[in-house]
């Protein structure tokens, strides 16, 4: 975001209250601006409440500020004593401008790791709206007037976007290629899970690295964790068989309440064979970075290929991989593995590929000149745009 763009956008009405019944109706009086602001038009509010050096935080949206936040008192249990909020108004706020800002409120406080809990997870991303342009510079204006505050509950921002759990998490804003994705799979898995359609069912997701698999998956593992109202029942369990995003999806699902104390719902692919049994299959299993299970028998594995006890022991997996990233080993994934993969999920309509590349910032032929390069050896004439370049 530019300082130009910052510079164009009016500042947020911030005001900070303890969470009180008492405060919450002295709240016009301690108004001395953009009283209307905060009262009569739509606002995004912060319940938090620390407990020694983590938060606990809830993050809304609301048409009318008294009203929703009455409701809160209701349930003061789940805040803790001596709660504090922070309403947000804007003189271009309404229902979506909101709505966005408190989504990518919730990514970023899932990407700070003094918040331990977050206990409103709902997603609900907007698309176009007026004014949707300065979104970026709203959000970046009031996080920073926020951070003079209350710095380890909003620390700078570049550190936030640094953060593992940041880049994975279910809040981002999905592309159209990735929601049409996600879209999909939600339609297969609910014909399968809701209305007894053939089980055991591979829905295999292919992208090379940058169409935003990490992004896509994450996204369906929170919808099918209990978060879309059609799968509150369901048991969903994501398999992850490399140790660092093994513990960065944990610490997500911890952190959204998806995965509790003697509910593990993440874990390494050999571990989730040995726990759930073909007797008993779980609903749902999303499979991350499916190139890298096993094919032949280990030290800690005596199956011949990990993929396929999962399907057997799952309603609907969906597994996502990188063909470009097999390795040429006994140990992982072989090239005929992936084709049989490949073909019996293409047989079902259950073969999906992302195709945009979100890492790089290039036109068509500036990336299909570097795909070329990568992936097929061959050096082709620079595109016209990368020769004026040079």
């Amino acid at each position: 975001m530019t300082e130009k763009a910052m510079k164009e956008v009016s500042d947020p009405i911030i005001t900070k209250i303890q969470f009180t019944e008492k405060d919450l109706q002295s709240l016009a009086e301690n108004l001395s601006q953009g009283k209307e602001y905060i009262l009569e038009y739509p606002t995004v509010y912060i319940i938090y409440s620390k407990n020694e050096e983590s938060y606990q935080v809830y993050v809304g949206e609301t048409n009318n500020i008294n009203q929703r936040t009455r409701e809160h008192f209701k349930e003061l249990y789940k805040y803790g004593k001596n709660s504090e909020m922070i309403v947000i108004g804007h003189e271009h706020f309404n229902k979506s401008l909101t709505l966005d800002i408190e989504n990518k409120m919730m990514l970023y406080m899932t990407g700070v790791d003094a918040v331990k809990n977050i206990t409103n997870r709902r997603d609900n991303p907007q698309y176009k709206y007026f004014p949707s342009s300065e979104m970026e510079a709203i959000f970046s204006k009031t996080w920073r007037e926020l951070k003079k505050s209350e710095e380890k509950l909003f620390p700078i921002e570049k550190i936030i976007q640094d953060n593992a759990l940041f880049k994975a998490s279910p809040f981002h804003k999905l592309t159209h290629d990735q929601l049409q994705a996600k879209n999909q799979i939600l339609m297969r898995v609910q014909e399968v899970v809701q209305e007894n359609g053939e089980t055991h069912q591979l829905i295999l997701v292919e992208g090379e690295a940058g169409s935003g698999k990490t992004v896509l998956l994450s996204s369906l593992f929170y919808a099918l964790s209990g978060q879309d109202d059609g799968f509150k029942n369901a048991s969903s369990y994501m398999v992850v068989n490399h140790e660092e995003q093994v513990k960065v999806y944990k610490s997500i699902a911890q952190k959204l309440s998806i995965e509790r104390k003697n509910e593990e719902r993440v874990m390494r692919s050999t571990r989730f064979i040995n726990k759930i049994s073909k007797d008993n299959p779980a609903d749902i299993t999303l499979v991350d970075e499916a190139h890298l299970l096993l094919t032949r028998k280990n030290q800690s594995y005596f199956g011949e290929s990990q993929i396929t006890d999962i399907v057997d022991r799952s309603k609907v997996t969906i597994a996502v991989l990188d063909r470009h990233q097999i390795l040429k080993t006994d140990q992982y994934i072989e090239d005929s593995k992936f084709e049989e993969l490949e073909d019996e999920a293409k047989k079902r309509g259950n073969l999906i590929e992302l195709k945009e590349q979100l890492r790089m910032n290039a036109n068509q032929d500036t990336v299909k000149w570097v795909k070329e390069l990568v992936y097929g050896k061959r050096v082709r004439n620079l595109p016209k745009m990368m020769v004026n370049m040079t």
